[in-house]
């Protein structure tokens, strides 16, 4: 297994678990300081760290569901019907099957085309009605707190990912412990990709309602970036 790359090498392979943390200390709440602390070292198990997996994607699911729905109510009031139902169609499949009805790269991608669709619709002077801004204000009050809850998460499945490869690797007829650990090292980078394109794409949604369409919006999220040892 020495061929499986974690992470990006230049970002977070080479971090240690006090690195990330004291990287991620500033401005952090204390649900997402206490997702970091601990660690299990090198007679880590597997099983167990599948099991933290699993708790923190199940986490990241319940917010993912909302950020969904929030987005889909975004789309609505800009006409994004197809938009719009894709989204829900997501959260649906999130509250049908948990975390395993999260499609990360589909929810990447649609997320990154509402923005861009919403940013073309404020350009071409879209008008939007007092209750479209309603609607855009509670949403983005939710919306942020989705995402400092999501990073609970968040921090959560980095510090599996530390402790899968700071353990001692699994031995090639261990086959158990070898699915868990391809399980880490796969189901973990997509669900933190995920979570920094949702940062960026509410940073995206609070600089275009404010400035293009005038609304209020609230303080952008106090998180630390998942993927580069707590780099804002």
């Amino acid at each position: 297994m020495s061929d499986v790359r974690f992470l990006n090498r230049r970002s977070f392979v080479a971090l240690g678990g006090a690195t990330f943390i004291a990287g991620c200390g500033g401005g952090l709440s204390p649900d997402m300081m206490g997702a970091a602390l601990g660690g299990a070292g090198k007679e880590a198990n597997f099983g167990d760290l599948v099991k933290a997996l699993h708790a923190a994607l199940d986490k990241v699911a319940d917010q993912t569901e909302t950020l969904f729905e929030i987005q889909a109510s975004y789309a609505k009031v800009f006409g994004l019907k197809e938009r719009a139902a894709a989204l829900e169609g997501q959260a649906i499949a999130i509250k049908r099957d948990g975390r395993t009805g999260i499609n990360f790269r589909k929810g990447e991608k649609e997320t990154k085309g509402l923005l861009k669709d919403i940013n073309k619709k404020l350009e071409g002077k879209y008008a939007l009605n007092a209750q479209a801004k309603q609607t855009l204000e509670r949403g983005m009050a939710r919306h942020s707190k989705a995402i400092e809850d999501a990073f609970v998460g968040g921090i959560m499945i980095a510090k599996v990912v530390i402790d899968a490869r700071s353990a001692k690797k699994p031995q090639f007829t261990d086959f158990e412990a070898l699915g868990y650990l391809k399980e880490i090292v796969s189901d973990g980078p997509m669900a933190m990709k995920f979570l920094e394109t949702s940062k960026a794409t509410y940073e995206g949604y609070s600089d275009a309602f404010e400035f293009k369409a005038k609304i209020r919006v609230p303080a952008k999220p106090k998180v630390k970036s998942l993927m580069s040892g707590g780099r804002a």
